[in-house]
């Protein structure tokens, strides 16, 4: 199953940087904050498009296809569930109020599934050979009320480092009390009186990749009209061939690195 998910929406006020989340208050993910997305429906032209429509429903707001962009691929599977989930993790890194294509100044707001908010993640950093540096700064993001392998990536998707993963969920017992003291597991049982349905996560495989000069030679890095390279998930998954069920499945039992733009592999099991 697609779903498309924006996960990171950042806004500069004055010199601090901020993150927006959503605090989900029914169904799937009930009483966690997280990015805004949901499924890829029928007449969405592509999972960018389930993004954009679905933080339109969550959060009110317009935003452009051109101002968001891909950093991630996510595969969840759940011991109860025999189906795996595939989500596009998107970014918008540079947010502004005022809403160019109707000439207003729009704002989140509540609605019926999710309570917006913003959190300051840093301040930008006085660099005359880069303006936009900032100093990530992650206390003040609700992890412990978040799904627990969040804390894992969002970091990184802050500073701008594109990733895949693939994270194995099994309900917990009870709330706070992982099967193994090791696991990444929810810590929290309820966020304002709304409860959480806790799992923890006996297995993943997370990778970080850092484009190089190398990538650009295995179809990892596209070329902009002005022929600035960017890194491109979906070329990095169509390179390692996991559009394919079997290679799917064989990437995530593996612990061998696949690409030279690979880095940081993570894996626990």
């Amino acid at each position: 199953m697609k779903n498309g998910q924006l996960v990171s929406f950042n806004h500069t006020s004055s010199s601090t940087r901020w993150l927006l989340l959503g605090l989900k208050q029914r169904g799937f993910g009930q009483g966690r904050w997280n990015g805004f997305g949901g499924k890829v429906h029928s007449g969405d032209s592509s999972p960018k498009a389930a993004a954009l429509r679905e933080l339109k429903e969550e959060s009110g707001l317009d935003v452009s296809d051109e101002n968001i962009e891909e950093i991630g691929r996510l595969w969840f599977t759940f011991t109860e569930n025999d189906e795996c989930f595939e989500v596009h993790v998107f970014m918008c890194p540079d947010w502004h109020p005022f809403n160019s294509t109707t000439g207003q100044i729009q704002w989140p707001s509540d609605t019926d599934e999710m309570h917006p908010s913003w959190f300051p993640i840093g301040a930008l950093v006085d660099r005359s050979d880069d303006p936009s540096t900032f100093s990530l700064d992650i206390s003040n993001i609700p992890f412990n009320n978040m799904w627990p392998d969040d804390r894992l990536w969002l970091p990184k998707a802050l500073l701008g480092t594109h990733f895949a993963g693939w994270l194995h969920f099994t309900r917990m017992l009870q709330p706070s009390k992982p099967s193994h003291p090791d696991l990444l597991a929810d810590c929290s049982a309820s966020t304002n009186a709304l409860n959480i349905d806790p799992y923890e996560v006996p297995a993943y495989r997370l990778e970080f990749f850092s484009p190089s000069d190398g990538a650009k030679h295995n179809g990892v890095i596209e070329a902009e009209e002005d022929d600035t390279p960017k890194f491109s998930i979906q070329s990095m998954v169509q390179r390692l061939n996991l559009d394919s069920d079997d290679e799917l499945r064989h990437w995530m039992n593996s612990k061998s690195r696949i690409g030279p733009w690979m880095s940081e592999l993570l894996v626990f099991a």
